[in-house]
This record gives C-alpha cells, sequence and structure tokens, in this order.
C-alpha cells in the first residue's frame, strides 16, 4: 500500500501542469526556481573545476563553450 507522502506527490506532479496553465503567479515562480536551481547547479560543478586553475581566463571560456557553440551553430536546414 502507497504512503500518504507517495500519494501527496503524485498528487503535486499530476497538478503542476494544470497550474502552470491557469495561474501565472504559479509561472512566473516556478520558472525563477527553475532559473535559481540550474544556477546553483552550475555552480556546484564549475567551482570546483574553477579551482584547479585559479585567476585563468580559460575557465570562463570553458564555461561559456556549450552557449556560444549552441547560439552560433548553423542549423541543420541550412548545412
Amino acid at each position: 500500500m502507497s504512503s500518504y507522502l507517495e500519494l501527496f506527490g503524485l498528487f503535486v506532479l499530476l497538478m503542476l501542469p494544470f497550474l502552470y496553465e491557469t495561474n501565472h503567479i504559479f509561472r512566473y515562480y516556478f520558472k525563477f526556481m527553475l532559473y535559481y536551481g540550474i544556477v546553483s547547479l552550475n555552480a556546484i560543478i564549475l567551482i570546483p573545476a574553477f579551482l584547479t586553475r585559479p585567476c585563468d581566463v580559460r575557465n570562463l571560456l570553458s564555461c561559456a563553450n556549450p552557449y556560444i557553440m549552441g547560439v552560433f551553430e548553423k542549423p541543420e536546414c541550412l548545412v
């Protein structure tokens, strides 16, 4: 038998799409929390990598490289 915590988690997961589509305040806070989580995850991953080469510009280049390649990549229809 499922515990009440699992049922509550299932209920919350099922309510997320409904709340996202109908409530603009929920949408704002959801996007903000998603952004905050991504930034925190990047910090947790990148700060130890940056400590291996302190005060080196290549640290920032290695961080920005995936974003730059994603923006300046040619679309497949133009290749």
